[in-house]
C-alpha cells in the first residue's frame, strides 16, 4: 500500500496513470526529479504529440 494525502492506495492503481500514454499511442518517457521526505522517488512524465 502507498499513502496519498493520507489515505491508503494500492501501488497497481497508480499504473492507470502510465498507461494514459500508451493507450493513445503517444511518445512518453519518465524522468526522476527527487525524493519524497520519506524516501520514495519522484518522477515526470513527459508525453508527446502524435507524430
Amino acid at each position: 500500500m502507498l499513502s496519498i494525502d493520507g489515505e491508503p492506495s494500492r501501488y497497481r492503481e497508480q499504473l492507470a496513470w502510465s498507461g494514459l500514454a500508451t493507450l493513445a499511442g503517444l511518445p512518453a518517457m519518465v524522468a526522476p526529479v527527487g525524493n519524497t521526505g520519506q524516501g520514495l522517488q519522484l518522477g515526470v512524465q513527459i508525453i508527446g504529440p502524435v507524430l
